[in-house]
């Protein structure tokens, strides 16, 4: 197999989408053929040469390979899939006629839509107003003046630099041209191999065994491409987005890819005794924790059966769920932990779960696989056997809403880290970034607010000692003040919409909040999370005492612990805070800024009844 080892360059990415048009295809695969379809050599094929040995194929090539992206499967609107070309051809008398499509030319054989495995992603041209979240300097703006937010270590230590940006778009977008062109492809591969066992010629045999060595090639190494990307860069969200995407597709199409190859080789003397058929997972909410009781909706969790060109199915039967425990701990004994686990494929050979879990599990991970038994005739024989598909990723079901907080905990820990104890920072980041968006329900292709850079910058000096390598057994101090702090923006009521809207800052050091308040005038406030109380918030305000001087107040839970009395409530009752600072970013320079709003104006959507009272925290002011 070619070897991934080597730095990401436009280049790299420029020749993988020269090979599906240039003849070429630089190093073939050269792995024995996977055992899975329990191929076994079979006199007097189709096509005698060659000498019937063994053929190099590909190896375990499954959707889900070792990389596990968890984030939900992309929901957007997608543009149906590519068609091939129009017009019908024979087959070339001569190995030297191209039969596949090209960078520059159409394809010569009729093809049919081609196999969407998910849904389609219709452009990656354009950067969303999110894109310039990655941009940040080491300075913020307040009042349309420059200040020092982190003036102990400044973001842009850490900050991708904006060529180191602009590559990883265009290295996305030219991945993207790629999984575009192999929808084409295999849509074409498929048609010319299905003629192909209907009227055997040795030059078509070469040709589609070399175009399949050369497209399993290309796709391996733009998904290497992506690994390396995820592991060397800080992305933003459209970035990861589109990252999630691609990962789904390619793998698919390596499967798609296993098939057809595995099919080929019936040709010269292979002959599989198992259906040439995968069960692939194609939409899947995972990872997410659920919640005892709770049933998918219609289109969340969605298979469909892949099958080699010339495959007819027979028969098919119902396709069957089950529930698969990482730990020993998470099981119930006999109690059934899932329903609607049995369904009937469509005539299009897709199938959806409204799966409902019944049961908890106990804080830790699971995944659900997929069985069926099914009938095909394949190169004139009747072949019959088990389907089992590949585990979806991983999630959690919870019985109450306290466990939510140790189940994302466990999700995070696996996307971040797999079976690694140590990643880059960057790994890290990015999948901090990818269960936040998802943890705090938002649109994965365009956040309203996801973490920034300063965010970043917070847990790096904060948790990691701004060392270049996380640590796993660095996580849980990260996770017991971080994990709090997310609980708090998921449930607690409107502190979510505070988050968005940028009344709550969030992660800011008390150096931070000085610089953000210096210069102003008394009554001002900014509300952030403690340092030494996870999960509390502490409200730096600008006292009115002369001389003036910043103050900090941590909020106790009985100051909100009255029925429908919220953090907004608290603020309105209390004479020390007067306007308060809305964290948002600047649309033209993109770096973050402070806009002072009298609090009556900024929270009055939030308010609910008026409570008076006050209590005070240790270390800090107390509030009269």
């Amino acid at each position: 197999m070619s070897d991934f080892g080597h730095d990401i360059g436009n280049d790299d990415i420029e020749s993988l989408m020269n090979y599906l048009g240039d003849g070429g295809g630089g190093d073939m695969l050269g792995i024995p053929l996977s055992p899975g379809f329990g191929m076994e050599n079979a006199p007097g094929s189709p096509l005698s040469f060659g000498g019937g040995g063994e053929m190099s194929g590909f190896g375990n090539m499954s959707p889900s390979g070792t990389h596990s992206p968890y984030g939900v499967q992309p929901q957007s609107p997608f543009s149906p899939g590519h068609t091939g070309g129009a017009s019908p051809s024979a087959f070339p008398s001569s190995p030297s006629s191209s039969s596949f499509t090209s960078a520059s030319s159409p394809s010569q054989y009729p093809s049919s839509p081609p196999p969407s495995f998910g849904q389609r992603i219709p452009s990656f041209g354009q950067q969303s107003p999110r894109d310039q979240e990655g941009q940040f300097a080491g300075e913020m703006q307040t009042g349309g003046s420059p200040a020092s937010l982190h003036s102990s270590t400044s973001s842009a230590s850490f900050a991708p630099p904006q060529e180191q940006l602009q590559e990883s778009t265009q290295i996305i977008n030219q991945v993207f041209e790629l999984e575009q062109r192999m929808v084409e492809e295999l849509a074409s591969m498929g048609q010319v191999q299905n003629q192909l066992f209907a009227q055997p010629e040795e030059s078509m045999y070469h040709e589609l065994d070399t175009k399949q060595k050369q497209c399993a090639d290309a796709i391996e190494k733009a998904l290497a491409q992506l690994e390396e990307l995820l592991a060397s860069t800080l992305l933003n969200t459209n970035e990861l987005y589109r990252i999630e995407f691609l990962q789904t597709e390619l793998r698919l199409q390596l499967k798609q890819l296993e098939l057809y190859y595995a099919e080929l080789q019936q040709l010269v003397g292979h002959s599989p005794t198992k259906p040439l058929v995968f069960l692939v997972v194609i939409q899947e909410p995972f990872p997410t924790v659920a919640y005892k009781g709770q049933t998918l909706t219609t289109g969340e969790l969605k298979l469909r059966l892949l099958k080699g060109a010339a495959v007819q199915v027979k028969s098919l039967t119902p396709v069957k769920g089950s529930m698969l425990m990482e730990s020993h701990q998470a099981g119930k004994g006999d109690l059934k932990m899932i329903s609607n686990d049995t369904q009937l494929m469509d005539p299009q050979y897709v199938v959806q779960f409204p799966i409902m879990f019944c049961e908890g599990t106990r804080k830790n991970g699971v995944h659900l696989r997929f069985t069926m038994q099914v009938q095909v005739m394949q190169n004139g024989r009747t072949v019959e056997g088990t389907v089992e598909s590949d585990s979806t990723r991983p999630f959690v079901v919870m019985t109450n809403q306290k466990q939510w907080e140790a189940c994302e905990r466990t999700l995070l820990l696996r996307d971040a880290f797999g079976d690694k104890l140590e990643v880059s920072w960057y790994q890290f980041a990015n999948a901090l970034q990818r269960q936040f968006v998802r943890a705090t329900k938002q649109d994965p292709a365009s956040p309203s607010r996801c973490l920034s850079q300063f965010d970043f910058t917070y847990v790096k000096n904060k948790f990691f000692r701004e060392q270049p390598i996380v640590h796993q057994k660095d996580y849980d101090g990260f996770w017991n003040w971080y994990g709090k702090c997310l609980q708090v923006v998921r449930f607690q009521r409107h502190i979510l919409q505070l988050w968005q809207s940028g009344l709550v800052y969030g992660f800011m050091t008390r150096q931070d909040v000085d610089a953000a308040l210096s210069g102003r005038s008394p009554g001002h406030f900014v509300i952030r999370f403690s340092e030494r109380h996870p999960g509390q918030f502490g409200i730096a305000y600008v006292g009115a005492e002369t001389p003036w001087r910043i103050k900090h107040y941590l909020v106790q839970p009985n100051d909100t612990a009255a029925a429908k009395f919220t953090l907004p409530d608290f603020c309105r009752d209390k004479g020390q805070f007067s306007t308060i600072l809305q964290f948002s970013l600047n649309p033209v320079t993109g770096l973050p800024q402070f806009t002072p709003h009298p609090k009556d104006h900024a929270f009055e959507s939030y308010y609910s009844r008026r409570v008076g009272g006050d209590t005070s925290g240790s270390g800090y002011e107390p509030l009269s």
